[in-house]
C-alpha cells in the first residue's frame, strides 16, 4: 500500500471541465506523505485529543510484543518449553475473555437486576463513563501484574501474573469505546486509533525486544511499568482536557 502511494503515479484525466470539477474536490492534490497521514486528521483537528493517540501508541509499544518478553524470560528462568509457553498464551486469551464477558454481559445484567429490585438508583454519570473506568482499571492491574513478575519465584507465581496480566489486552476495545463516544465522526476516529495501534505495533519490537537483548533478566518488566504509567497518565490528561473543553 505505502509502495503504491509513493511511486505510482496518480492517473491524469483529460478534459478541461472534469479535471475543474474533481480537481476542486478536498484531497485531490495531496502529496503522498499527506495520504499516508490522512488517517490522523482527528488529531490535527481537534488537538486536545492528540495525548489519547500518545496514549495508545505507547499501550500498543507494550502490548504488541509483551507475551514474547514474558515467554524469554520463563524459558530463561524456569527452563519453559513449547508446552509451557503455550499454556502462557493460553491463560492470558481465557483470562482477557472472560473479563471482556464481564465487563459488556454480566456487569449490566446485574445493573440491571438491581435496579429492577430496587436496591440502587442509577447513576448515569457512571454508567457514561464505564469504558473509562475499565481501561484506568485494566492498566493499573497490569502495571501490578507486571511487576509482581520481577518478583516471582516458582512457575505457579508467574502463572497467576499472567492472568492478572491479561486484564490490559481488553484495554483497546474499551479505549476506542470511549473515544468515539465524545467524537463527531466515528469512523475517522477509529482510524486515527488504528494508526497509532500500527505504529506501536511496529515499535514494540524495538522497545522490549532491544531492553531484553541487551539487558536480560526482569527489568524488562520495569521498563514495561513505566511505559504503561506514562500511557495511564497521558489517557487521564487528555480525560481533563476533554471535560474542560481546553483546546
Amino acid at each position: 500500500m505505502a509502495y503504491l502511494v509513493i511511486f505510482v503515479r496518480q492517473p491524469v484525466r483529460h478534459g478541461t471541465g472534469t479535471l475543474s470539477n474533481e480537481s476542486s474536490q478536498p484531497g485531490w492534490h495531496k502529496s503522498p506523505l499527506g495520504v499516508l497521514l490522512s488517517p490522523l486528521r482527528p488529531f490535527y483537528t481537534n488537538r486536545k485529543v492528540i495525548p489519547y493517540g500518545l496514549s495508545l501508541l505507547l499501550y500498543t509499544a507494550v502490548q504488541g510484543h509483551l507475551f514474547p518478553v514474558i515467554m524469554v524470560f520463563a524459558s530463561i528462568r524456569f527452563h519453559f518449553g513449547t508446552f509451557e509457553n503455550g499454556l502462557i498464551v493460553s491463560i492470558a486469551a481465557i483470562c482477557a475473555a472472560f473479563q471482556i464477558s464481564l465487563q459488556i454481559y454480566v456487569a449490566p445484567m446485574l445493573v440491571r437486576l438491581s435496579h429492577r429490585f430496587g436496591w440502587g438508583a442509577q447513576d448515569t454519570s457512571r454508567l457514561r463513563h464505564q469504558d473509562r473506568n475499565a481501561v484506568v482499571g485494566a492498566l493499573l492491574l497490569q502495571m501490578v501484574a507486571l511487576s509482581a513478575i520481577t518478583q516471582v519465584r516458582s512457575p505457579v507465581q508467574l502463572y497467576l501474573a499472567v492472568a492478572l496480566s491479561s486484564a490490559g489486552l481488553a484495554v483497546p476495545a474499551f479505549f476506542k469505546a470511549h473515544f468515539v463516544s465524545f467524537m463527531p465522526d466515528a469512523p475517522q476516529a477509529i482510524s486515527a486509533l488504528t494508526f497509532m495501534e500500527s505504529v506501536g505495533g511496529l515499535l514494540s519490537p524495538f522497545v522490549l525486544g532491544a531492553w531484553q537483548t541487551v539487558i536480560p533478566g526482569p527489568s524488562v518488566f520495569v521498563l514495561a511499568v513505566a511505559l504503561l504509567g506514562t500511557t495511564l497518565c497521558l489517557f487521564v490528561v487528555a480525560g481533563l482536557f476533554h471535560s474542560s473543553g481546553r483546546v
